[in-house]
This record gives C-alpha cells, sequence and structure tokens, in this order.
C-alpha cells in the first residue's frame, strides 16, 4: 500500500495516513471488502510505528471507512464504497508505483452519475429541452468565421468571450471586471486546478467548505495542500469556526459557494459575507467563490456573489456557464485581481495553450443573443415550480424523521436520514434496482464523512419521471427506516 506521507506537514502522521487510505476508499481504488494490511505488515511497508497505524486504523474505523472482524483482519467497509463496485487492485508492476493523486472522487463521481439510469437524481444540470437552441449561431460561425476551427485561442481567453462574460457578470451577477482581471479556463473544474497548482503546495492550508463541491476537494488534495474542513451548521457556515481556526493558523485559501451551495443549497447573508471578507482582511487570506447559479434565485432579488462587495481583492470568482447554458460548453471564467490572473495564466499555459476557440466563440455568441434573460427568467420559473413540487410529494410521502432544508434557488435539495442509515445502501442496493440515482453525501466531506445524507437534484428529468423517481425514492427510504 502506497499511502503519502509529509512528515513536514503540521498534520499529524496517522490523520494523514488515514484521510490518505479514506481517499482511496471513496474513489473505488481500494476494491469492495478488500482486506487491508494487518498492523504490523502496514507499519513494516510505511516504516512507521505501530501506535501511529492502530490510531489511524481507529479514525478511520470510526469514520465507517473499515469494519475490523474478529480472527479475520480489517476490511473496507462494502458500506462506505457501494456494492455494484467492480474496483480491482492493480498488482502488477504498476502497483509498485506511488503516484500523486491522492483523491480521484471526481472521476468515480462522473462514472456513477453518468450510467445510463432512467431515473437520474444525480445529474445537477439542465435537461436538453431547456438549454437555448444554438443551431443558426453555430452555423454562422462556421460560415463567418472558418478561424475558429483552424486557430490556437489567446491562452487568457478569445477577447470577444471576455468581453461578453464581463457584461454578463454586470447585468447577472452585479460586479464590474475589466478584461485584463479574468482569464477564460475550460470549466469550472479547471479553474480550480489551476489555482491549486499556481498557488498550493504541502506547506499551505485550505479550507473547504463542508460538505462541499466534490471537484474542488480534488483539486487541493492533488496540489498537497492541508484541507480543513468549514463545517455548515444550521444551513450557515460556521465562521465561529473560521475564526478559532485563523487564531491557530490561518488559511491560505477559504473555498466556497456561497450562492445555493453545492451541494446544501444554503445561502450566505449580505451580514455574513461582510464579516467573512472582514475576516479575511484581518487575517490576510483568499477566498475562492465559486457561482455556479446564483442568478436562478425565487428571491426578489438574486443574492450578489462576495465579489461584489470586495473592495480589498480578497475574492477570486470563478463562474461556470454550464448550469445555465448546458453542460456541453466547458467554458467558464476566473475573476480577480490583476497579479492573481496573470500567474493562473502562466499555469494555464502550461496546462493547454488556451481553452478551445469554438465554443468560445460560440458562447460569446449565446451571451449576446437577446434571448440571455428570457432563458434565465424560464429557468427560474421551471426551478420554482420542480422545487415546489418536490417538496409537496417529500411531505405527503416521507417518513418525517428525514430532514431536509428549502432552498431559494440552485438545483439541489439535501436531504439527512437518521443516524444509523447508511445511504450509499440505499443508492447501490435499492434505488439502482429501480433504476433511480442519487448523490450520497459522503463523497461531498473533505473529511471524516457522514454517511446518512444525499443530494437530490431536481432540474433534470421530465416531470413525469421526475415525480415516480421521488415518489420511489420516498418509498426506498421509508422501507429502509422500518427495518
Amino acid at each position: 500500500m502506497l499511502i503519502p506521507i509529509d512528515r513536514n506537514k503540521k498534520e499529524p502522521i496517522y490523520k494523514q495516513l488515514a484521510h490518505g487510505i479514506t481517499d482511496k476508499i471513496l474513489s473505488g481504488e481500494f476494491a469492495h471488502r478488500m482486506k487491508l494490511p494487518s498492523v504490523r505488515a502496514l507499519s513494516k511497508s510505511l516504516g512507521l510505528s505501530h501506535m501511529t497505524i492502530v490510531k489511524a486504523y481507529e479514525l478511520l474505523e470510526k469514520d465507517k471507512m473499515i469494519i475490523k472482524i474478529q480472527g479475520k483482519g480489517i476490511f473496507v467497509n462494502s458500506s462506505a464504497l457501494g456494492s455494484t463496485s467492480n474496483t480491482k487492485i492493480i498488482s502488477s508492476w504498476y502497483s509498485s508505483i506511488e503516484d500523486y493523486q491522492p483523491r480521484a472522487l471526481t472521476l468515480n463521481l462522473l462514472k456513477n452519475t453518468l450510467i445510463k439510469k432512467k431515473y437520474n437524481l444525480s445529474y445537477a444540470m439542465l435537461p436538453p429541452s431547456l438549454c437555448l437552441d444554438v443551431k443558426e449561431l453555430f452555423m454562422n460561425i462556421l460560415s463567418t468565421d472558418p478561424e475558429a476551427l483552424m486557430s490556437y485561442s489567446e491562452t487568457s481567453g478569445d477577447s470577444n468571450l471576455k468581453k461578453s462574460f464581463i457584461q454578463y457578470l454586470s447585468k447577472y451577477r452585479k460586479f464590474q471586471t475589466n478584461s485584463n482581471e479574468v482569464i477564460v479556463v475550460s470549466g469550472t473544474q479547471q479553474g480550480l486546478s489551476l489555482i491549486s497548482t499556481a498557488f498550493t503546495s504541502s506547506k499551505d492550508l485550505v479550507m473547504i467548505e463542508s460538505p462541499s463541491y466534490t471537484g474542488a476537494i480534488d483539486a487541493f488534495k492533488s496540489s498537497g495542500a492541508l484541507i480543513k474542513p468549514l463545517p455548515i451548521y444550521d444551513n450557515a457556515i460556521s465562521l465561529h469556526e473560521l475564526l478559532k481556526q485563523c487564531d491557530q493558523r490561518p488559511p491560505k485559501f477559504v473555498y466556497l459557494t456561497p450562492n445555493y451551495s453545492n451541494p446544501t443549497g444554503y445561502c450566505m447573508s449580505k451580514k455574513e459575507r461582510l464579516e467573512l471578507l472582514n475576516i479575511a482582511e484581518s487575517f490576510n487570506f483568499y477566498i475562492i467563490e465559486d457561482d455556479p447559479w446564483g442568478e436562478i434565485s425565487f428571491e426578489k432579488e438574486p443574492p450578489s456573489p462576495l465579489k461584489a462587495y470586495d473592495n480589498n481583492n480578497r475574492v477570486i470568482y470563478i463562474k461556470g456557464i454550464s448550469k445555465i447554458f448546458g453542460a456541453g460548453y466547458r467554458v467558464g471564467i476566473i475573476s480577480a485581481s490583476e497579479n492573481i490572473i496573470h500567474t493562473i495564466e502562466k499555469a494555464k499555459a502550461c496546462a493547454d495553450l488556451g481553452t478551445a476557440l469554438l465554443p468560445q466563440r460560440l458562447l460569446s455568441e449565446v451571451l449576446n443573443s437577446p434571448q440571455v434573460e428570457t432563458h434565465i427568467q424560464n429557468i427560474t420559473d421551471f426551478i420554482q415550480q420542480r422545487m415546489h413540487l418536490t417538496i409537496r410529494i417529500l411531505k405527503e410521502n416521507l417518513n418525517k424523521k428525514v430532514k431536509y432544508t428549502i432552498p431559494n434557488g440552485g438545483f439541489n435539495i439535501w436531504l439527512k436520514l437518521p443516524d444509523e442509515v447508511t445511504t450509499e445502501n440505499i443508492l447501490f442496493k435499492y434505488a439502482y434496482d429501480k433504476d433511480i440515482t442519487f448523490l450520497p453525501g459522503a463523497i461531498c466531506y473533505p473529511l471524516h464523512p457522514l454517511h446518512n445524507e444525499i443530494r437530490i437534484s431536481i432540474a433534470y428529468l421530465n416531470d413525469v419521471d421526475y415525480k415516480y423517481a421521488i415518489t420511489s425514492l420516498c418509498k426506498i427510504i421509508n422501507e429502509i427506516l422500518k427495518t
């Protein structure tokens, strides 16, 4: 077993070991019911003390990652992985090569959610029927701008798209920026990866809201940064916990999605936003604000992003466009101070030289289209109606022991079942049999996952399929709670 250990980190070695094993379990790299090495064997192979291994295994058992069977050994907990996993540990020459990807969770998530189940409650995305029809715009680009197929883009992005994005942000996200303070990226995931590559290493502390977007966890884990959870309590991030951490050791970055968070749907108040910015200024750290769908709001006025209140360049703002216009674009933007953007541009030049020009030119035309305002309103109306339908079904059909919040925007609802229920079992043992998928909440935690939560995405299915899927899921949960 190869688990990278950094003896220069302030994080105790037993925790590094436990977190490394957790990553391999959740990512599917460690197989269903795989037997783990004994304390003695792992101590010898890693050159660590017996007590370090014991403490790591105790932490993993507490987090339900492993189970100990008297007289037989220590095994991966099948419920932490899901019983459909068919991952095999590679036993060839490759197993002797140490890799530096501590968490392959995003890949595993994509494999699971892209399985062609009829009733997919995993997709936090629009159905094709709600996306703008861009055939005419696309054909026009091909006929009038063939260089879009034949040329490289500027590393920082096509100038026309940057201008269109800047206008979009001003109108729909209520803050001003300029072309020197933005860079086009190939989606939010690349943006996060570039930030982590450019600015973080094993010496750095990054706080991530917990639970959080799995891609952000992957990005910062891959850089080797020390991850600390920023807990969400009572539908808000804990600024108290943030201050406690700052008193000990301020983070370099805090990552969060304050506008109808993925996965929980919470939304920060203006007071909390201003307080967070003040804390960042006082303790000299930066905020990475991910804003996938802040404009999809049922409130009178959509919440202004943190970036709109950022007078001291403390916010690195990431805006993906796939949730609003369609997943296939794979184009997003980062807005930050000019110095930060310049550093990210150097990292992007190493990564891909520049985002493909054709989707940039197409998205520029889309953003300039007079249909955008109507399109956003249509999506908002659809999501709000779907949210009302969901709440009605849950109230009528779901056991009252299951708790959930009602967000005022975004695509998701977060369910919390009683502590003794393991939601991965519901997903893999029961819901899959009925062609239903959802997102198990455990994979949304950077550390110490909880196993009794799920995320339901409400946008993707048509009305008939959606009603069936939600009602059936309620019945499955109710049956589980009876046993």
